[in-house]
């Protein structure tokens, strides 16, 4: 899903290492460490499964999913990767945080921003309006390869749902907050084969409630997962078709069935 938040204004700062043109400034991106982290717990869970408690915890899965906006959000997210790839890509600049598939001929390092006007409450949406938020973004690219952690800010971000997630949505939603994507892969070209880790915190608004959230989700080739606290850490649950879900835990998988409230 291309083209929805409008595009404004994408700014390049470059130095080409080898040639020694010039010295760059490299910002560090926001929240590292802890980003790395989480990435690492939807690989690995730190909690286990209480087997006595099975149906406590698909109660907890059941009262999270709704705060986690998983049936637009996830596109939304998608779109911002999709918009830097297009400007990358436009550059000749790499577009994957793997450095085994990138070819150049020198070893570049940018500093890639990009300034996005949202596209309003309107589906389709009208022409490109200030007032509708903006989110300022920006990427890395380090000794000629993509930085996994892409960062930047939502600041009065308006969106109908409709348009990300479906004629099935209907109401707005507005973004004010920090977005961190942390690729998992290279950039992706559509949600199909996204591959990254979504964090957000500030705050959300949907149609008339807004509050102060804080979410993170990882897409992996259209599957969506969540953490979910234990009390020993965190499992991961896996969205499936229908109400069934993939609970992965330290102490193995579960598939469970939401609506039934049993697991295998």
């Amino acid at each position: 899903m291309r083209q929805l938040l409008r595009f404004g204004i994408v700014s390049l700062a470059a130095a080409a290492l080898a040639a020694c043109v010039s010295r760059l400034d490299i910002p560090t991106p926001p929240m590292q460490a802890e980003t790395q982290a989480i990435a690492a717990e939807y690989e690995l869970p730190t909690g286990s499964v209480d087997i006595g408690q099975l149906q406590v915890l698909l109660d907890a899965v059941n009262v999270k999913l709704p705060n986690l906006s998983l049936d637009w959000l996830p596109n939304f997210a998608s779109d911002l990767l999709t918009s830097l790839d297009e400007r990358l890509q436009q550059s000749g600049l790499p577009d994957s945080p793997d450095a085994s598939v990138e070819t150049h001929h020198f070893i570049l390092s940018a500093v890639v921003n990009l300034h996005r006007i949202c596209p309003g409450f309107d589906n389709p949406p009208g022409p490109v309006d200030l007032a509708n938020g903006q989110v300022d973004s920006t990427g890395i690219v380090k000794d000629g390869t993509l930085e996994p952690e892409i960062w930047g800010v939502a600041a009065g971000c308006q969106a109908s749902l409709s348009l990300y997630g479906g004629s099935a949505l209907s109401g707005a939603a507005t973004l004010d907050g920090t977005l961190i994507l942390y690729l998992l892969g290279r950039l992706p070209t559509s949600t199909s084969n996204a591959r990254f880790l979504f964090r957000y915190d500030g705050q959300l608004g949907i149609g008339n409630q807004t509050g102060e959230t804080s979410i993170d989700f990882r897409i992996f080739d259209g599957l969506v997962d969540f953490r979910v606290p234990v009390t020993d850490g965190n499992i991961v649950a896996e969205m499936g078709k229908g109400s069934s879900i993939t609970l992965r835990a330290s102490n193995g998988t579960f598939v469970c069935d939401l609506t039934a409230r049993s697991c295998q």
